[in-house]
């Protein structure tokens, strides 16, 4: 059952979101305000926007390759 007004690939692309952010906290070991922040923080990286701001035009396969590259490399921080 997926929530109203969400296309099936909105609800997978939700989970998907909330998963990185999971993955996010877990290496920031669960700091809140650190995984809040880095989540609205615009990043060069991304061409100066926020990682919620990535997800929120769609762009969810970027933004996951970006989160699991820096988590593989040790650089999330």
């Amino acid at each position: 059952m997926k929530p109203k007004g969400m296309t099936e690939e909105e609800v997978v692309d939700a989970i998907r979101y909330h998963q990185l952010f999971i993955n996010v906290s877990l290496h920031m070991q669960w700091d809140a305000n650190k995984t809040t922040t880095w989540f609205k923080t615009e990043n060069p990286l991304l061409g100066n926007i926020t990682p919620q701001q990535m997800y929120l035009r769609g762009r969810i396969d970027k933004l996951e390759q970006f989160v699991n590259g820096l988590i593989e490399e040790g650089s999330m921080e």
